[in-house]
């Protein structure tokens, strides 16, 4: 019988190697910029390497343990939209970038809703009265941020 305990290790691991690569890549340029005196992008490294920190901060000050899977994603996506989209000029090159880093954003927020009202659920009853209200603000949240979604995408169409 295989033990469980060994997956969620490993899965661990591979999200600790992901996010530790990320963050070599980005002291790296913060270095390779710091020498060659070119300060452009100064900001966007240390921005993109403190929210690389931010499943972590998570887990340590709010308790909530993400997958290791959605931390990998959320991570990669960071490093994606702030590192490669931003810095490396990828929203010109490609020309599918800004929708792939649109569509990475829904999933992961989807999945975060999910995670939220899971947690939620895991109380039972005692919470049922703050369950309402909470999941009456998050319909009413949700509604807003299609809407605002919606129209943001019908004027980029335009």
């Amino acid at each position: 019988m295989k033990n469980t305990n060994e997956g969620f290790y490993r899965n661990s691991r591979i999200s600790m190697i992901v996010t530790n690569l990320v963050r070599l890549a980005l002291i790296i340029m913060f270095i390779r910029g710091c020498v060659n005196v070119d300060h452009t992008h100064t900001l966007i490294i240390i921005l993109t390497f403190i929210l690389t920190f931010f499943p972590s901060i998570l887990k340590k000050r709010f308790g909530v343990y993400l997958p290791s899977r959605l931390e990998i994603t959320i991570t990669l996506f960071i490093f994606a939209a702030q590192f490669l989209g931003e810095m490396h000029g990828f929203y010109d090159k490609i020309s599918w970038w800004d929708t792939m880093l649109h569509t990475t954003s829904g999933v992961i927020l989807g999945l975060v809703g999910f995670l939220f009202v899971y947690l939620l659920n895991e109380n039972g009853d005692k919470n049922e009265k703050s369950w309402k209200k909470c999941s009456s603000k998050i319909r009413l949240y949700s509604y807003n941020g299609c809407c605002s979604n919606c129209n943001i995408n019908l004027y980029e169409k335009i």
